[in-house]
């Protein structure tokens, strides 16, 4: 705290009373301290050295800063409202933590948290449930912080905070199968989701792809001089920067993972859509058949001149004409879109076989390995203070060594792990891109394909009522044949009149058994067994 410090450090006499703002400044340094590996003010030269400099950057921090950097001598503060990118913690728990830090670093106390308001947030995020969320075409790993009794609209207006993904084009994958959540549920309902098993998020519109973000270590190069204590010191800084460039290489294989169960899940369930809508589309044609061969024996019982090539009869026609070229191109762009997704399949078969032969992590293992032990050996040397000759030149080809080591860590992840990984965000773009093409096109034949089985069945009822209006109108050709025509042949007339009855009989069982015969078919269609899950 300013005060403290001024009085304790640069021994200036002072008769300020010191209240809550001391302790929990000291527990916003502690907690940045333990989130970055840092101090959260550093004048240039460290705060040791520098001491009137650190002095004033914590007096003169503008409110709402939670970090500021001196990077050169009598040069500017460089401010920050929020953490550093090589802050391990999730973006979810940053965007709780920062606005905490940023009202108890605050030397002022009318400005300051009270200690109240300090454990009501701080335990509001120790209360929180853990969300883990992967972004599919953004390539990145979150975590949502959310109380497990908040509803899920609460839940994806903060995916949407991370993400930017707006909440109407969210939908959800786990387990290799679309994740339905109803707006008004509790969170506490969605399935347990852990680090390695995430629920992948998929946006309705592609997004570019981003990736994991990280700052990749400085790694020094050892002077040719010899300096035990100089060595030990930059020993352990070449050993810190192995192990980071280890976590980024796990982060990055880890991601990868994500990413290509993401797609074959995605894979799976298009193939699946693609199947449905095809059966869909037989439902209908067997339907459309249905209408036109009872059109047909209509206008064969009614005549060429009847009213069945009239008014509604016309329409009806014509929209059967419509039906059918509408079902054949239906057909033809899903059995394109399934080559499409055979394609990307064959394609991420490959890349999912290169991906479990990389041995870059156990490379990188054994490396850090081989410069951990040279490290412990020159911690051992600055112990000794003095070598011996030939102690003294193994000294220097252990340290000639580390610099090998860390070097070949360095290519692996920059020329092997590094790039394959930006290739493989390539083609996710590609692959989302034609993803959501199919899906928006799936989604759109799904509607046509509602409308088109009303109007069907609209048809449908339309021609049975003219089906069934039939003997209506043979009765009314009788009475009429009776009454205005002369009967020269009545027993003749009598049997014609009976072989057309007896042929509409037929015709009419021959119609009840096949709607029965495709209402049955429709029906095994409907009822078919679902397919396994991925």
């Amino acid at each position: 705290h300013p005060d403290m410090y001024e009085r304790a450090v640069l021994r200036k006499p002072q008769n300020k009373k010191y209240g809550v703002t001391v302790d929990l400044w000291s527990i916003g340094v502690t907690f940045y301290q333990t989130a970055t590996g840092s101090l959260p003010f550093i004048p240039y030269g460290g705060p040791r050295k520098n001491k009137e400099m650190m002095h004033k950057i914590t007096t003169e921090k503008p409110e709402g800063m939670i970090a500021g950097v001196q990077h050169r001598d009598c040069g500017p503060v460089e401010w920050s409202k929020e953490l550093p990118i090589t802050c391990r913690l999730s973006e979810g728990l940053k965007f709780l933590l920062v606005p905490i830090l940023a009202n108890i670093l605050e030397a002022d106390q009318a400005k300051c948290w009270g200690f109240d308001q300090f454990f009501a947030e701080t335990n509001d995020i120790l209360h929180r449930s853990v969300i883990h969320i992967f972004s599919l075409q953004q390539a990145t790993v979150h975590k949502v912080y959310v109380h497990s009794y908040n509803t899920i609209n609460v839940l994806m207006d903060a995916i949407f905070r991370q993400t930017g993904v707006p909440a109407v084009e969210q939908e959800f994958m786990y387990e290799g199968y679309y994740l339905e959540l109803d707006l008004a549920q509790q969170v506490h309902l969605v399935p347990k989701t852990t680090e390695e098993r995430p629920i992948i998020l998929v946006s309705k519109e592609q997004k570019a792809p981003i990736g994991i973000t990280y700052k990749e270590p400085d790694v020094p190069t050892f002077p040719p001089m010899f300096d035990l204590i100089s060595d030990a010191n930059l020993a352990k800084i070449v050993t810190c920067a192995v192990h980071q460039l280890l976590r980024i290489t796990k982060s990055i294989m880890k991601c990868q993972d994500f990413i290509l169960r993401g797609v074959y899940w995605m894979l799976a369930i298009l193939k699946e859509e693609c199947r449905k809508t095809l059966q869909r589309a037989a439902t209908l044609n067997l339907k459309l058949d249905f209408c036109k061969s009872t059109m047909m024996r209509i206008q064969k019982i009614y005549g060429p001149h009847s009213r069945m090539n009239q008014s509604d009869g016309g329409d009806v026609h014509m929209k059967l004409q419509l039906t059918v070229h509408f079902l054949a191109t239906i057909s033809q762009n899903v059995q394109n879109s399934q080559k499409q997704l055979d394609q990307i399949a064959a394609q991420w078969s490959n890349t999912n076989d290169i991906h479990h032969k990389d041995s870059t992590i156990g490379k990188v293992e054994v490396l850090l390995e081989k410069v951990s032990a040279i490290h412990q050996q020159l911690k051992k040397d600055r112990m000794r203070m003095k070598l011996q000759y030939n102690d003294e030149q193994i000294h220097k080809f252990e340290k000639l060594n580390m610099g090998i080591h860390a070097k070949k860590v360095l290519a692996l992840v920059r020329e092997d792990c590094e790039q394959k990984y930006k290739k493989l965000l390539t083609c996710v773009k590609d692959w989302m891109r034609i993803a959501c093409d199919i899906r928006k096109q799936l989604r759109s034949f799904g509607e046509q394909c509602e409308s088109l089985h009303c109007d069907l069945e609209n048809c449908e009822a339309y021609l049975n009522n003219m089906f069934h209006q039939i003997p209506l109108k043979l009765e009314g050709d009788q009475s009429t044949t009776k009454s205005t025509a002369s009967t020269v042949y009545p027993d003749q007339k009598c049997m014609e009149m009976a072989i057309r009855m007896k042929q509409l009989k037929q015709e009419m069982e021959h119609v009840t058994k096949e709607l029965q015969q495709n209402n049955m078919i429709i029906q095994s269609l409907s009822d078919g067994q679902k397919p396994q899950g991925v």
